[in-house]
């Protein structure tokens, strides 16, 4: 079975992209871990906060330490929630009868 060229270079970016994704994920939990035992910091690499109103991503990884306003994504994802259950409801009506 002869391999084509445009698979030959999927596979080849596939495996390069699960490689990099692989090697940062062990990245992060060799840090989470090392923090861990040598300097007794348990804090999560992510974690969602709600306060005051509103939401946000703590992401503490790698000596990174960042923020992220979600307040904006979880309306909408509350917003896409509504929707979704307005749409069950009539769809429920329209085939029960």
């Amino acid at each position: 079975m002869k391999i084509s060229h445009e698979t030959k270079c999927f596979l080849a970016s596939f495996f390069t992209t699960l490689c990099v994704i692989l090697l940062i994920a062990g990245l992060v939990a060799a840090d989470c871990n090392s923090r861990r035992v040598g300097f007794g910091v348990d804090d999560p690499v992510a974690c969602i906060v709600q306060e005051g109103g509103r939401t946000e991503l703590r992401i503490h990884a790698l000596g990174v330490k960042k923020s992220m306003d979600l307040t904006a994504a979880e309306e909408a994802a509350r917003q896409a929630q509504r929707v979704i259950w307005e749409i069950a409801r009539e769809g429920e009506k329209m085939f029960s009868g």
